[in-house]
């Protein structure tokens, strides 16, 4: 099924948040982990606290809809 994954002003874990305000970071990292972004996360300065544009404008090409897809895990 496909979907239209946005992200939202903020950062990246407040999008993956968006699931579950009160995860705690360790599920906030098992998500990331679950859905194969923890190296790509890795290669980005901030990690988790680099901020996300609406319509994924800063992310590479193809990356936005990986950076919104954890936060319905």
């Amino acid at each position: 099924m496909l979907q239209d994954d946005h992200l939202l002003e903020g950062t990246i874990g407040d999008n993956i948040r968006l699931g579950r305000a009160t995860a705690s970071p360790q599920e906030v990292a098992a998500a990331v982990t679950e859905v194969g972004l923890d190296a790509f996360l890795a290669g980005l300065p901030a990690g988790l606290d680099t901020p996300s544009a609406p319509a994924a404008a800063d992310c590479p090409a193809g990356n936005g809809n990986a950076c919104a897809c954890p936060a319905r895990c």
